[in-house]
């Protein structure tokens, strides 16, 4: 679906993952209110979704790291995480920083994060600190989404 917001067009889907669906559509309610503001014609794709808008405009692709980042060596893809700082609850080392789905989102021109300690977990690892500076938290209660307009 695209609708505009301003001059902008912002392409999403009504029906995207069942389990964030209301989440994923706050984020582009806040987005699409942003766009509004903003004022000047851009093209916003928000999810994985191939969307080809036609005329040749300013474009930002946009989606959500719904995913928890720390996991236990061992635990659900954690193959290759790298160690984080985050100590284990027995005192057996640090949980690992897994962040699922890294080189789409390394693609994308912003990262909305749905957890803020995920941020913290992300900007404490070096290695993914490029990433983490892209990313931005929208709360559910807040009334305004931390994510910046480019």
């Amino acid at each position: 679906m695209v609708e505009g917001a301003g001059p902008a067009r912002l392409a999403y889907n009504s029906q995207h993952l069942a389990y964030i669906r209301e989440y994923y559509l706050y984020c582009v309610d806040l987005f699409a209110q942003a766009f509004e503001r903003y004022g000047r014609p851009v093209d916003v794709t928000f999810g994985n979704y191939g969307v080809n808008f036609g005329a040749k405009r300013p474009s930002l692709s946009i989606d959500i790291q719904h995913e928890h980042t720390l996991v236990k060596p061992g635990g659900r893809d954690s193959a290759g995480a790298p160690l984080g700082t985050i100590p284990l609850p027995d005192g057996s080392g640090n949980y690992l920083v897994r962040l699922a789905g890294y080189a789409y989102l390394k693609t994308l021109d912003t990262v909305i994060e749905y957890s803020r300690p995920n941020l913290v977990n992300l900007a404490r690892l070096r290695i993914l600190r490029p990433l983490s500076l892209a990313r931005g938290a929208c709360r559910p209660t807040a009334l305004r989404c931390a994510a910046r307009v480019r």
